[in-house]
């Protein structure tokens, strides 16, 4: 073959040759056909394997710029002779010359095709794997994820202790260090005892290096208290101010944690798993978690392709820093095979009120629903904790948590000094205005004395954009972030603001930013729209005056924002500082509208994750009676508690194994509930189908319905069922049957399950209350 021909002569003489391959083979097929018609080929073709892409194929054959590598040798055939063939001139033979010159010697119709995977690049096929699934995330947005199933691999115990507490401090000296720091809570059994220096929390070196690199001089409150819990392996639910360190606090024992366990093997999953409400503060997460060297980490959030987040889970790592939505696409990614949590034995989710507030809760139970290590640790921080969000966080952990409060729940801090400038409503037309002239105002005289940043806050994305427009209008450099603009545009805005060197040092952005967000000399937080309630104007202005820094916020509100006002005066008041006098006028206005019922506190963030509390179950019954008893001054039930029903409650035991009722072997973990014995209206509470569906689609369990209802005055045989008569076994009572692959899924639909359980019989109580002599009412 002449050496000196080009790559498109090379190609069409390759091509030729395979149609001679056809050709031959067509004819030796008739041929062997006609002569020994009963002879039976024993073919093997790539269909007998996984289906050829035909992009793949294509690739193979005529892709001009990689037909070096894309074309493979072919196998030769069996009982073909290994003898090397020359040509004409000289050269190697090419591979397809030597196939076709071996099918006139084979002596066997039997031939082999070589694999798929030998023939296709395996690079290629990656590439265009990872290219495919960009294009299925929607569709794997609605679907479930599956249980996983156990591992093959057992794993062993996960070692969870790193320090042990000294003996040389005794309850005096520790309460005098907790004093210092002000109001602490530690709620729990046996705590462990506050550290005051670095020394002490038994650290490796690696990490005692880059925490004296970074300066920090010695742990803050909540990490004096939060680490050595969380060395010694307890779950644990931090509350502290903003700005106090809890990122530290709970990323130090993760680190030490991580590096505790064995190294990651092949197929391995994360070790660690921190979850976060927004794409921002998973990457100030990240940020932290790089600083310390020798650890694999990635971060993991939508807004920016998928690829590189495969690429890196594919090659392991041992942390794993996400939103919750992100995380899901990328355990269901490719049938589970990109990433699992069958070693994540380190859970923590911060700022986790938020992140059930925004309506994370289905989420963040399929997430945990994948971590099948029962012995696994759980972390819950926040900044602000409200007593809705308590029942809902604690339905996560595991293990009984130990709880520490530093400073006041839900409380500014002392180090930032809080404005407030009101705005009379009467003129509408010129409000806006009247803002706007001021924040340039405000600005003009920071600039003069100082080289600070000031962060903006806005309630929609629209101001956010129009405010940036005015500024850059008055000659001041600002940019503007909000959930409208792409990720990559977000995170290029916060790193320019960031800069101490930029000359951008205005951002203006909705609530997104109010949460992880840490700049440098932040001095000035502006509030151009009022917080929608208490907990995100303690974040918001908590942006500043961080790591005992002094800090300023200035809130701008008008006359008729009257449920702003009145969370203004209980953080004013939270933080000891004096609200002014106008303010506080409106306020006791507000506060005689609400005793008169013309209007109410709002609290919390109002997301979907809270459409299951008793504030929305209230008001919808308040909507059925006025519309069906006609009467709008509605008696109201109780909602200051549950009442603790008459009837005792039914046994929420589990048991390990499959169910003999079912004998589902993917079961491993069951419960009877027996709900024969509670009032009807507290059964169809627990059981209509809408309430059941909720129960299954959050906890991933079977819940079916299972024996006989019996009436009180009947006697029914107790489970397990014994025979009598003529083999008939008699049906035990109503109950229902949960089954799950782990126990703590289990675990999770019996909770659920008790709390519809109690609002039943809470619900009936007040029926009977209400109807104390009739059955139905009219």
């Amino acid at each position: 073959m002449a050496t000196n021909l080009s790559r498109e002569e090379k190609l069409a003489l390759r091509r030729a040759k395979l149609q001679e391959i056809k050709r031959q083979k067509d004819l030796q097929g008739r041929s062997e056909s006609a002569a020994e018609p009963q002879l039976t080929f024993a073919i093997k073709t790539i269909k007998n394997t996984q289906p050829v892409n035909q992009k793949k194929r294509k690739g193979y054959v005529f892709d001009e710029e990689n037909s070096n590598e894309g074309i493979k040798k072919f196998a030769p055939p069996k009982g073909s002779s290994n003898t090397r063939h020359e040509s004409v001139s000289g050269d190697e033979v090419d591979e397809l010359d030597k196939f076709v010159s071996t099918l006139s010697q084979t002596t066997t119709p039997e031939f082999n095709v070589v694999p798929e995977h030998d023939i296709f690049d395996e690079n290629l096929e990656e590439v265009e794997e990872d290219s495919l699934l960009t294009s299925k995330l929607a569709k794997l947005n609605q679907e479930k994820i599956l249980i996983a199933p156990p591992p093959s691999t057992t794993y062993g115990a996960v070692r969870k202790c790193f320090y042990n507490e000294p003996a040389d401090i005794d309850d005096a000296e520790m309460d005098l260090i907790r004093h210092s720091w002000g109001v602490v809570d530690v709620e729990g059994d046996t705590p462990p005892k506050p550290v005051t220096s670095w020394q002490e929390m038994q650290l490796p070196s690696n990490l005692m290096a880059t925490i004296a690199e970074y300066g920090y001089d010695k742990p803050s409150p909540i990490q004096a208290q939060a680490i050595p819990a969380l060395l010694m392996g307890r779950d644990l639910v931090g509350i502290a101010k903003t700005g106090s360190g809890k990122t530290l606090a709970f990323l130090l024992p993760l680190l030490r944690h991580v590096q505790g366990q064995p190294q990651l093997e092949s197929g391995d999953g994360p070790v660690a798993l921190v979850l976060t409400p927004t794409r921002e503060l998973a990457l100030q997460i990240y940020k932290e978690a790089t600083k310390f060297s020798g650890f694999s980490a990635v971060c993991c959030y939508g807004g920016i392709s998928i690829e590189t987040q495969i690429a890196d889970l594919k090659r392991g790592v041992e942390i794993i820093v996400g939103t919750p939505g992100r995380v899901i696409d990328l355990l269901a990614a490719n049938g589970g095979r990109v990433t699992n949590l069958h070693r994540c034995s380190y859970v923590v989710m911060d700022e986790a009120d938020r992140m059930f507030d925004m309506g994370f809760e289905p989420q963040v139970t399929k997430i945990l629903s994948q971590v099948t290590r029962p012995d696994h640790q759980t972390v819950l921080f926040s900044a602000t904790f409200p007593k809705k969000m308590a029942t809902l966080a604690r339905r996560v952990m595991v293990h009984k948590p130990l709880k520490i409060t530093i400073g006041e729940i839900s409380t500014v801090a002392s180090e930032i000094h809080q404005e407030v400038k009101l705005f009379n409503s009467a003129d509408s037309s010129n409000v806006h205005d009247a803002k706007f002239d001021y924040l340039v105002e405000i600005l003009a005289d920071f600039f003069r004395h100082n080289h600070g940043k000031v962060l903006i806050f806005v309630e929609s994305q629209s101001m956010a954009d129009t405010l940036s427009v005015g500024l850059l209008h008055e000659k001041f450099s600002a940019l503007a972030i909000h959930g409208g603009k792409d990720q990559i545009d977000r995170k290029h805005a916060i790193k320019i603001f960031s800069d101490n060197d930029s000359d951008v040092n205005v951002l203006i952005a909705t609530s997104i930013a109010a949460r992880g967000l840490d700049v440098k000399n932040l001095n000035l937080v502006i509030n151009y729209d009022p917080a929608s309630h208490l907990e995100d104007y303690v974040h918001r202005v908590g942006r500043t005056g961080r790591a005992g820094a002094k800090g300023r916020a200035i809130t701008f509100v008008t006359s008729n924002q009257e449920r702003a006002i009145a969370d203004l005066a209980r953080a004013f008041k939270a933080s000891g500082q004096n609200l002014p006098s106008e303010l506080d006028v409106a306020n006791r206005k507000f506060l005689k509208s609400v005793k008169e019922g013309k209007a109410k506190f709002s609290y919390g963030f109002g997301g979907k994750g809270l459409e299951n509390l008793d504030e929305n179950r209230q008001s919808e019954k308040t909507i059925q009676h006025k519309l069906f008893d006609g009467d709008t001054a509605v008696e109201k039930p109780p909602v200051t508690a549950i009442s603790k029903p008459d009837i005792p409650l039914p046994s929420f035991e589990i048991f390990e194994g499959c169910a003999p009722e079912t004998g589902h072997s993917s079961s491993k973990y069951h419960s009877r509930i027996v709900i024969n014995d509670l009032p009807q209206s507290a059964r169809w509470h627990i059981a209509h189908r809408e309430s059941l569906a909720k129960i299954i689609d959050a906890s991933h369990a079977s819940v079916t319905h299972k024996g006989q209802f019996y009436a009180s005055q009947k006697t029914a045989p107790t489970w397990p069922p014994v025979e009598f008569g003529r083999d008939v076994k008699p049906a035990p009572k109503l109950y229902l049957l949960i089954e799950g692959a782990t126990e703590h899924i289990v675990k999770h639909a019996n909770n659920l399950i008790r709390e519809r359980m109690l609002e039943g019989l809470d619900l009936a109580a007040y029926e009977e209350k209400r109807n104390p002599s009739k059955k139905y009412s009219v």
